[in-house]
């Protein structure tokens, strides 16, 4: 799931998490130290999303609009064809992320928590 970066924060837990650089990339996955449990992808680039594991929210988590950057799938997975599947971002994903970066530019800046 994405969310915007300025409105993930840790409740409870955020000395256990940690960064871990997948590689040379702008990419991080922030993990719980006390079970291995990776909890959401970062970027370093000037993205202004995270991409949270959507299985951390049990029950709670909304329903699936759609699947991204399906490209990238490993050979031989079929996916299911209950959503709309796009290769890369749809144009309505795109609007969301320039509305969402706009909303932050003008929103009030609140004390960063977590890694």
């Amino acid at each position: 799931m994405l969310y915007r970066s300025d409105r993930v924060g840790y409740p409870e837990g955020a000395e256990l998490l940690e960064p871990l650089k997948i590689d040379a990339t702008a990419t991080s996955r922030v993990y719980a130290t006390c079970c291995n449990t990776a909890m959401l992808m970062r970027f370093d680039d000037a993205r202004h999303w995270v991409c949270v594991y959507r299985s951390r929210f049990h029950d709670a988590a909304p329903a699936v609009e759609f699947r991204i950057c399906t490209k990238y799938k490993p050979v031989g997975v079929d996916l299911a064809n209950d959503v709309p599947a796009y290769a890369m971002y749809p144009p309505t994903l795109l609007l969301r992320l320039v509305k969402s970066r706009l909303a932050m530019l003008f929103a009030p800046r609140a004390a960063a928590v977590g890694p």
